[in-house]
């Protein structure tokens, strides 16, 4: 669906203006994004892609591992009597799948601390000791963790492993905007998969992830495979524990199995024609996907929020936000104040009473509050996401 073209009113001039004081006022660091061509704005249909089995390849040192979504090979560690493997997690999110994986047969550490935007985060000293110290470091993949990958790889002396491989990537550059198929499976059989033919796109910038939407923990599915991958891994670490890895895996990928239907369930609520979502920036690819959603656009067409939206862009989000009656725009916890005011101006010039509403994106909620865990981080942006598109 294409934007048509109207001559600004003046009061769409105005909100151009804002727009205009919004960016100004952006995060350090990031570039505005110039002429986004209205087909970022447009729907486009998808092929279901089948998910992928993971290869062990032996022969690329760890930075071409994580950087391809490749788990590198894995020799046991030699532990004296009662050490633990020591484990270092980039994101609270991973933190906490490992954590239940690993039980209290290895020491697991977190990096970026809750509450903190993993595309922004730069490594405190205490953390790059822990990495060091570490015989294995879970990251993403897709360089999420835009601003930590570097120190990792300068000082890290274990293995470096994206929890994300075997994963099919959505999202490229050319569909970030409509994603409305349905996989019913949970991509237990997977084919091989290759992103090669995405289009590039001078105007973003270099915080932009080229080859798709890092943002997997969207979809239980996806943490699925998280949960063997990280199984396996500190299996082939500790094989003295391996059994019991194994074991808290099955435990957990049941728990996540009864999570999606869950989902499905609550999202069965919602009218299909409000199946619409809008966001702060493209994160929901995969939610969107596995849950027959229709994602209309983002604020900020990248899957960094460290980038500055176009005015252009803006104001044609705005008009078919309008035009497709979205009952709802959503933004991160961790969207930084430039983000949360130009969110805002959106909603405010569609006006109709569009909701803003509130998710967990890139990390848990704090202890002892909804949210603190993976799975109550779906459980609460399921809730904030039904209420928002139903009332």
């Amino acid at each position: 669906m294409t934007v048509r073209r109207r001559v600004a009113s003046p009061v769409l001039l105005a909100f151009l203006i804002l727009v205009s004081v919004v960016a100004a006022g952006w995060a350090r660091g990031g570039r505005e994004v110039v002429d986004h061509d209205d087909h970022h704005l447009e729907h486009h249909d998808h092929d279901h892609h089948d998910h992928h089995d993971h290869d062990h390849d032996h022969d690329h040192d760890h930075h071409d591992d994580h950087a391809k979504m490749v788990i590198p090979h894995i020799d046991a560690v030699a532990l004296g009597a009662g050490e633990r493997l020591r484990v270092v997690a980039s994101t609270s999110i991973i933190g906490d799948v490992v954590r239940q994986v690993a039980g209290d047969a290895a020491a697991v550490t977190t990096l970026i601390p809750i509450g903190q935007n993993p595309h922004a985060w730069n490594p405190t000293p205490r953390a790059m000791v822990e990495v060091e110290r570490a015989h294995v470091v879970f990251v993403n993949g897709l360089n999420l963790e835009e601003a930590l990958m570097t120190a990792i790889e300068r000082v890290s002396t274990g293995k470096i492993v994206p929890v994300s491989a075997g994963i099919v990537i959505l999202g490229d550059d050319d569909d970030h905007d409509h994603h409305d198929d349905h996989h019913d499976d949970h991509h237990d059989d997977h084919d091989d998969h290759h992103h090669d033919d995405h289009d590039d796109h001078d105007d973003h910038d270099d915080h932009d992830h080229a080859d798709g939407d890092p943002h997997f923990w969207f979809s239980p599915a996806n943490v699925m495979i998280w949960t063997r991958n990280i199984a396996e891994v500190l299996g082939d670490a500790d094989p003295r524990n391996a059994a019991v890895f194994r074991s808290n895996a099955d435990e957990y990928v049941a728990q996540l199995e009864a999570l999606d239907r869950e989902i499905r369930s609550a999202v069965a609520t919602i009218p299909a024609e409000r199946r619409k979502l809008v966001v702060d920036h493209v994160a929901l690819t995969y939610f969107a996907a596995d849950y027959g959603f229709e994602i209309i656009g983002a604020v900020i067409p990248t899957t960094s929020d460290q980038v500055e939206p176009s005015a252009r862009h803006v104001a044609a989000l705005t008009e078919l936000i309008r035009h497709e009656g979205v009952p709802a725009v959503f933004v991160g916890g961790t969207a930084n104040r430039g983000v949360r005011n130009l969110v805002t101006a959106v909603a405010r010039e569609v006006g109709n009473e569009i909701r803003i509403g509130e998710i967990l994106t890139g990390s848990l909620s704090p202890a002892g509050t909804e949210g603190d865990t993976y799975i109550g981080f779906m459980r609460y942006n399921l809730t904030q996401i039904v209420n928002a598109l139903t009332r």
